[in-house]
């Protein structure tokens, strides 16, 4: 069983000068209790990836009463359809490790396409681009990563996460200023992803499905 209080909604000034909208709600599952985020140019959008986050969130916790559950929630997504949620955990999982080797051998990747608050790199062996961005709120900064096949819509999404995490840290005092890395997980870029499949759930009367995506057998 699980708890999420009513969506509660800010709009911002975006760091593109439009204006963004930023959906927070606590989750309540197992003993434990997280925020849960989204951003986007609409409250039903913001809402919507807030109900994802809290989705993947609710199963990464039931998880952890199996044998051999997942040491973290890197590779969890959740997302309307299966097929976007499989992609979007295949995603995370390449981006949370190569994070791990751009923290751990910062000399051996260069960006490809950069500007003074974005970097954006071509992951080999996985056809796609991780964007790392450094954005301000009117109060505080914050970092976040996207991955993507399109670099733009890549560089896109780390702004909007990064923007996200500034904004909920001025509103909360939460960590507004990090990004998440794999521990280990350069050792694995190239590698073959493994994608499980959840049954479906019910957030806040949404219907979605979760994955997780792990690094296969080397």
């Amino acid at each position: 069983m699980f708890d999420l209080s009513v969506a509660r909604y800010e709009t911002w000034p975006g760091p593109m000068g439009d204006a963004i909208v930023v959906c927070d709600a606590v989750l309540t599952v197992r003993g434990r209790t997280v925020m849960c985020s989204g951003v986007g140019a609409t409250q039903e959008v913001a809402e919507a990836k807030m109900i994802s986050e809290a989705a993947e969130r609710i199963m990464y916790f039931e998880c952890q009463a199996e044998d051999n559950a997942p040491q973290s929630s890197t590779g969890f997504a959740a997302h309307v359809t299966a097929e976007d949620a499989a992609k979007a955990a295949r995603n995370e999982l390449i981006e949370r490790s190569f994070l791990d080797q751009l923290r751990r051998q910062p000399h051996s990747v260069t960006p490809q396409k950069s500007s003074e608050s974005t970097w954006s790199y071509r992951v080999a062996g996985h056809e796609c681009w991780v964007s790392v961005a450094r954005t301000e709120s009117e109060t505080a900064s914050g970092w976040g990563a996207g991955v993507n096949a399109d670099v733009d819509t890549a560089e896109r999404a780390a702004i909007l996460e990064g923007f996200m995490m500034a904004s909920s840290h001025a509103s909360y005092g939460r960590r507004g200023n990090a990004i998440t890395v794999l521990e280990g997980g350069a050792d694995r870029l190239g590698q073959s992803i493994e994608v499980r499949h959840f049954p479906e759930i019910r957030v806040h009367d949404q219907p979605r499905h979760v994955c997780l995506a792990t690094w296969g057998a080397s």
